[in-house]
């Protein structure tokens, strides 16, 4: 081999080496945690409910969710941001629950913009309670006896998450980023959790005293993913949330497009979290540096398909062991495995038709998690819009992905028939992937549940 051949299968060992960790992560996720949902306290929650021009529905099925409740909440804060229409119409449905037993208050953030964190902090100047629980208006509690337990983990620790169960009764559409949810939850929050790690938390589901957020100053307004920075800081500051599992049935799942921006948003928000703080998480030893592992771990996945078609483009015109292409196939077959042990507990209908379309989608979806994320390390701004919700029927991959699949997959196709599928069925999956997901995602899209 020459320089360059060797040069490429460094750099491939060493990205398959990186993959090791997370494979060790969805192992530790199968034997679940410890934590669970009995118990009860005497602190006062308080329940920060963001919204934006929601169907009153959504907010109906919330709050009724609440009420039922074994533990209520204090009160019940929803925080309407910038209420062009529908904020009489909430404040009235509101109005109703009282007689229930529920306090609830309907505020309008009176500026517009800055994004999910200024409602937030704007919501942390009204509540009276001891501890603070965010979710949003098309989540719900998964059992009566959640806040019981959440009542007593935050008499105890500072910072809670609730673990996430994706669910996706509306649309087929929605079923596939509930099973990717629902598995990237067990992997990358739960099974860190067993293993003692760092626990990052999502924005729905973040529970914390009130105390802590006020000497922390907030929410961040200035990050996209106000969320995962602020996991940053409690780490920071020597304060470790813990997990409530399956507590919490995020029934929100987008469509392919939706989910598309919202992953950009994520990677791109995380690429600059991970540039903003990495030399303070350096500074924190081997759990910090897995911290800064866990925030690059968006731009692992296409990094590593990227050199292993280089390297596979190599070995055909001028040879070279095969043995790295071996190690990928291996480690992508035992990563696909683990996550579809994890999607296997997702409450979703057709729930193996639906865990192969988000297998799909994660393949194809590296080029857009990699721009971002170098984007977010570049601190490039950005400005996202809420996530939307409806499904259209244009749902079908976007260019970038097509053109990134079809170029992949080109080279898979033919070390396919040169190498043998073994050694290069990872290279090839990008273009099986995209094939399918031209031709599910429209079809699906225009059924009804």
């Amino acid at each position: 081999m020459d320089a360059f051949g060797t040069l490429l299968l460094t750099i491939l060992a060493a990205l398959l080496a990186l993959h090791v960790p997370r494979i060790v992560y969805s192992i530790a996720a199968l034997r679940g945690t410890g934590t669970s949902l009995e118990g009860g306290g005497r602190l006062r929650i308080s329940v920060i409910v963001p919204a934006r021009q929601e169907p009153i529905e959504l907010i109906r099925g919330l709050l009724v969710n609440l009420a039922g409740q074994k533990c209520r909440p204090y009160e019940v804060i929803i925080v309407w941001d910038w209420p062009a229409t529908g904020y009489e119409r909430v404040a009235r449905e509101a109005w109703r629950f009282e007689k229930s037993g529920l306090r609830v208050r309907v505020v309008a953030k009176p500026w517009r913009g800055r994004g999910k964190a200024s409602v937030l902090n704007y919501a942390l100047r009204l509540v009276d309670g001891d501890a603070v629980l965010v979710v949003d208006v098309d989540d719900r509690l998964c059992s009566p006896e959640v806040l019981c337990a959440l009542e007593r983990l935050l008499s105890e620790h500072s910072v809670v998450q609730l673990g996430i169960r994706g669910v996706a009764p509306l649309h087929p559409l929605q079923r596939p980023t509930a099973v990717a949810i629902h598995a990237g939850f067990r992997v990358v929050h739960l099974g860190r959790e067993s293993l003692g790690l760092p626990v990052l938390l999502v924005g729905s589901g973040l529970a914390a005293r009130r105390g802590l957020l006020e000497k922390l100053g907030g929410f961040n307004e200035e990050s996209i993913v106000e969320d995962v920075e602020l996991a940053i800081r409690c780490f920071l500051a020597g304060h470790r949330p813990v997990i409530l599992p399956d507590s919490l049935c995020m029934s929100g799942a987008p469509g392919y497009r939706a989910f598309r921006r919202q992953q950009a948003r994520w990677s791109r928000g995380v690429g600059a979290i991970a540039s903003r703080y990495y030399r303070r998480l350096l500074g924190r030893g081997l759990q910090g540096l897995e911290l800064i592992y866990t925030l690059s771990s968006y731009a692992l996945d296409p990094l590593t398909l990227i050199t292993a078609a280089a390297y596979a483009a190599y070995a055909m015109l001028a040879g070279g062991p095969l043995l790295p292409l071996y190690a990928y196939t291996i480690v992508s077959l035992l990563e696909a495995l683990l996550a579809g042990l994890h999607a296997s507990g997702a409450p979703v209908k057709n729930r193996v038709r639906a865990g192969a379309t988000a297998a799909a989608m994660g393949v194809v979806l590296g080029p857009v998690l990699l721009v971002n994320w170098l984007r977010g390390v570049a601190r490039r701004e950005g400005v996202f819009e809420v996530t939307p919700r409806r499904v259209s029927g244009r749902e079908r991959p976007g260019r970038l992905e097509t053109l990134y699949s079809l170029s992949i997959g080109s080279v898979g196709l033919l070390a396919s028939l040169k190498l043998g599928l073994l050694a290069s069925f990872p290279i090839l999956a990008p273009l099986l992937a995209i094939l399918y997901l031209h031709v599910r995602l429209p079809m699906i899209a225009e059924r009804r549940a």
